[in-house]
């Protein structure tokens, strides 16, 4: 037997949406609260929502339930749509589109956070629907940064799937106007099946994206991820001997188990270096047949190596050899606004 009941009544003042007080349904339920509605017009009681209806709660039917969890469940739905509104007014009123989600096809999480982030660049938004009038364009232009112009004037099997698939994103983005609610989720399972794609196997996000770009042939997008720093070590015994090479990449891995900021990391990253030891049985030895000696080893990375666009992979799973587990790492990790 519930310990007691809560009367949601009719008002069209109070915008609470039916999905907010399917909410507060299934909390109350559980904590063992009845549920009443009065249908419009009448005095009989419904145990259903109807979504063209707005509800309040009826303070004075609470009693015996804590006026706490009532009131911080108001305060939450009302922010939620409060925000949801405020983004949709936002949106309706510029030229950003907002997805409506991709369906999982089983375990393509993966695959739907990648392909979810750069539909929401409008440049690589723009690029990958059109491809060949990008290309023409960055030709007008001068601004192509690759020779290799023939992959675009004919496009991978991929890149028609994944260009297909973003039409349709952006469609049913134009579709929603700028709110989520009204805005439907696309299959991913054309591109799916176009890139040799078994769904039911867990893959990493990471890694996924740094096999599709080669996959796509397409070397115009992929330059826009591409930067590069360099990596050194320098001998330091005074004698400046030292190597350097410059090394590409697509992303770059935070260590967030020591740092709480991506500026702190970054930092770490490119402004220390590891001492290699002879004493320790870890030094350096510049050229064959030379002794080792003690050395600084380290990367660097300057503005002109930053790519268009910059991925940050945040190295949240840890691996216990002792344990043999896989853990999630759920500290918190900050960045700045982006100005």
């Amino acid at each position: 037997q519930p310990s007691a009941s809560i009367t949601f009544l009719s008002h069209s003042n109070l915008h609470l949406p039916s999905y907010h007080l399917s909410l507060i349904t299934t909390l109350c339920i559980r904590e063992g609260y009845a549920i009443s509605i009065p249908d419009l017009g009448s005095t009989t009681t419904s145990h259903f929502f109807k979504s063209s209806r707005f509800f309040f709660v009826d303070m004075i039917s609470l009693f015996g339930i804590p006026k706490a969890l009532i009131l911080s469940l108001l305060l939450f739905l009302s922010t939620c749509h409060s925000n949801v509104a405020s983004l949709s007014s936002q949106n309706s009123n510029t030229s950003v589109l907002l997805s409506g989600g991709l369906i999982n096809m089983g375990n393509t999480c993966y695959l739907n956070s990648q392909l979810e982030c750069a539909y929401h660049i409008p440049y690589v938004r723009k690029m990958i629907v059109n491809p060949k009038l990008e290309s023409a364009c960055s030709d007008e232009d001068g601004d192509s940064t690759s020779d290799d112009s023939s992959s675009t004037s004919n496009p991978s099997l991929e890149l028609l799937a994944m260009s297909n698939l973003f039409a349709s994103m952006q469609k049913s983005s134009k579709h929603g106007n700028g709110d989520p609610i009204l805005t439907p989720a696309t299959s991913t399972s054309i591109l799916c099946r176009s890139l040799g794609i078994r769904v039911y196997e867990q893959q990493d996000a990471q890694e996924f994206f740094k096999l599709l770009l080669p996959t796509l042939a397409y070397p115009a997008l992929s330059d826009l991820y591409k930067g590069n720093h360099e990596s050194y070590i320098a001998a330091l015994d005074g004698s400046k001997r030292e190597k350097k090479r410059s090394e590409v990449f697509l992303d770059l891995s935070l260590d967030v188990t020591n740092f709480d900021s991506v500026h702190d990391t970054l930092e770490e990253m490119f402004t220390s270096g590891e001492v290699l030891s002879v004493k320790e049985g870890n030094g350096w030895r510049p050229a064959k047949g030379e002794d080792k000696v003690d050395a600084l080893k380290g990367s660097t990375l300057s503005r002109t190596g930053l790519p268009k666009i910059l991925q940050l992979h945040l190295l949240r799973f840890s691996y216990d050899w002792n344990t043999d587990v896989m853990s999630k790492i759920n500290d918190r990790f900050s960045f700045g606004k982006v100005r």
